[in-house]
């Protein structure tokens, strides 16, 4: 997940897959257990003006691939790879028998793998690192758009509109 998983998967599906002997091009599969990509730095517009709305710096994956997909051009003797978005996370990894269990919602999978790229992201510490025992109660954190959505309801913003 993360920008740098996201950008990744594009830019293996948009490679040109020579179309050999019959072989397929790549199944690519992005884990993110989200469904919407965030691109963080319009938080702050999102959660305090409203003058950004959901959908223009937190579109879903299935449209953001979606579009990915129309815009790809066409490449005459190779194949695209299409990139599937799996809301899970990679709860294991055994590396000899090249398979990763996934895990969502209290299930879990299975999912073999040729190569495996991890790109985890990034965490944020839960509140600032000033933050006292004292008053840590009233700070709130601000990564992600479930933070922004706190925030606008502290400040009565105005409700989203997707």
């Amino acid at each position: 997940g993360g920008v740098g998983g996201l950008n990744l998967a594009l830019r293996l599906a948009e490679m040109p897959w020579p179309v050999a002997q019959g072989r397929p091009a790549p199944q690519i599969v992005m884990l993110d257990p989200k469904d919407r990509f965030v691109f963080t730095p319009l938080l702050v517009d999102y959660a305090v003006s409203g003058d950004v709305e959901l959908d223009e710096f937190a579109p879903e994956y299935s449209t953001l691939l979606g579009f990915a997909r129309k815009e790809r051009r066409y490449i005459p003797g190779a194949v695209s790879a299409d990139v599937e978005h799996l809301r899970a996370r990679a709860v294991q990894i055994d590396w000899r028998r090249r398979a990763a269990t996934v895990a969502a919602d209290g299930h879990e999978a299975r999912i073999d793998f040729d190569v495996l790229v991890i790109s985890p992201g990034v965490l944020c510490r839960q509140g600032p690192a000033f933050a006292t025992e004292a008053g840590a109660e009233d700070v709130l954190p601000f990564s992600t758009l479930e933070d922004a959505e706190a925030l606008r309801s502290c400040l009565g913003a105005r409700a989203p509109t997707s």
